[in-house]
């Protein structure tokens, strides 16, 4: 029942965006278009555990306010993107609400959640379509809470499901399918 934009002093709900409402998002203002560069690749979340109910677009049904895929985020500084391995560090983060009266409330995130993940704009990591890929998931200390094999599809995008993420982080760690543990882990 909130309105979405377009009104006179509209002041959105969620609000990562404005300079310093954000506490937890280093990415307060146009920073945040940083994280869609042409140069770096990035993960494309769905089916997140930590997802809001949206409703079905009748009047109270649903939450009043909420978020999609809104308290994960990745860390661009660890970003690994190699001919024989994709690599990515994804935390949760709390939210604050801006509403339109009153004060700031902070959300916070969830102890852990899933989610799908999607590497896009692979710069040099090539997904072949219908090719396997081995898959790890390691916590903030490094140790495989998960492992698995996944197969790209028809457009050459791989997707790893149902990726448990803690309040610590946990990073994703993607291969060519005999590759996993080549090198071992950092």
């Amino acid at each position: 029942m909130r309105t979405h934009g377009g009104a006179p002093g509209y002041v959105p709900e969620w609000n990562p965006q404005e300079q310093g409402s954000n506490p937890v998002n280093e990415l307060d203002g146009v920073n945040v278009l940083n994280l869609y560069r042409l140069d770096q690749s990035y993960p494309a979340f769905g089916n997140a555990s930590a997802n809001h109910e949206p409703g079905n677009g009748l009047a109270g049904d649903g939450d009043s306010v909420g978020t999609i895929n809104g308290h994960l985020r990745w860390e661009r500084a660890t970003i690994v993107d190699t001919p024989a391995r994709w690599e990515m560090t994804i935390r949760l983060q709390d939210l604050v609400t801006e509403p339109a009266m009153g004060m700031q409330v902070t959300v916070p995130a969830p102890p852990s959640a899933t989610v799908d993940v999607t590497p896009r704009r692979l710069q040099r990591f090539a997904v072949v379509p219908f090719a396997s890929y081995a898959y790890a998931n390691l916590d903030a200390s490094s140790n495989v809470v998960a492992s698995g094999v996944v197969t790209a599809d028809a457009l050459g995008l791989v997707t790893v499901p149902g990726f448990a993420v803690s309040s610590g982080g946990n990073r994703l760690v993607l291969t060519a399918r005999d590759a996993l543990f080549g090198d071992g882990f950092e």
